[in-house]
């Protein structure tokens, strides 16, 4: 896929004290499952508490913040957290610039990890960041990067060393 197809921005605020922004380049956005997701199929967490290494899923019916976290990527899954970057002290630097800040560190970190171009991949990639909110009350300064399948479509396993 061209990289000027695959510039568009798409945000979803959380808000449960975090934020997940898709800063990949899908054109459509966010994919959500087509498969139905249980809550028996997964651990509801706060997506503040995904960390590298977690798959994931945030089902539509999930309430705002909440995440269903498996205890293997050998789950049906949508997401994978793969990277992590703490930001700087200071004022909160806003959406713009954590997804100006997720652009860079999460590229990297994804070609290292999947072993594949960002821009030919099967997979696109986003962040979970601080809100304003959670900056101030809470110090968090962690930027996580995820990964999801262009198609939407739940997978099995890790992508890491894919080449995708």
């Amino acid at each position: 896929m061209a990289a000027t197809a695959r510039s568009g921005l798409a945000a979803l605020a959380v808000a449960a004290a975090s934020m997940l922004v898709l800063v990949g380049c899908a054109p459509g956005g966010e994919p959500r499952p087509s498969t139905p997701i249980s809550p028996e199929s997964g651990k509801p967490v706060n997506l503040v508490a995904i960390s590298v290494g977690d798959c994931f899923d945030v089902p539509p019916s999930a309430p705002d913040g909440q995440a269903l976290e498996y205890s293997s990527c050998d789950t049906p899954h949508t997401y994978e957290a793969y990277a992590e970057h703490e930001l700087a002290d200071g004022e909160y630097p806003g959406v713009d610039e954590l997804t100006t800040i997720a652009k860079t560190q999460c590229r990297t970190a994804f070609e290292s990890f999947t072993g594949g171009d960002s821009h030919r991949s099967a997979f696109d990639f986003s962040y979970i960041g601080p809100s304003e909110s959670t900056w101030n009350a809470l110090d968090d300064r962690e930027l996580v990067c995820i990964l999801f399948p262009l198609n939407g479509q739940p997978t099995t396993g890790s992508a890491r060393d894919s080449g995708a």
